[in-house]
């Protein structure tokens, strides 16, 4: 990451978050970590179920935060970044 950040150039990071693997928080905590080493663009992607070639990956996750949790969190952390998106 450091090379990359040094390098001048533009670029996006991104994170596919699938309720499986991630709490709201562990992402909140990624998110501040990039954002502390720098990243400016940032993409949090929801994983579609559907497209998983695990099928364990393709069961609805009963845990997985509803949309206004999700889009609070974004709100706390856009003005940590240039750019921030969630594309679900």
């Amino acid at each position: 990451m450091g090379i990359l950040l040094d390098s001048g150039l533009s670029f996006e990071c991104r994170t596919t978050i699938h309720w499986k693997d991630f709490k709201l928080a562990d992402v909140e905590r990624l998110a501040m970590t990039l954002a502390d080493c720098g990243v400016r663009h940032y993409a949090l992607q929801v994983a579609r179920g559907g497209q998983c070639l695990d099928a364990s990956y393709s069961q609805p996750v009963t845990h997985a935060p509803s949309k206004t949790r999700l889009n609070a969190l974004v709100n706390r952390l856009e003005p940590h970044f240039d750019r921030l998106e969630l594309r679900q």
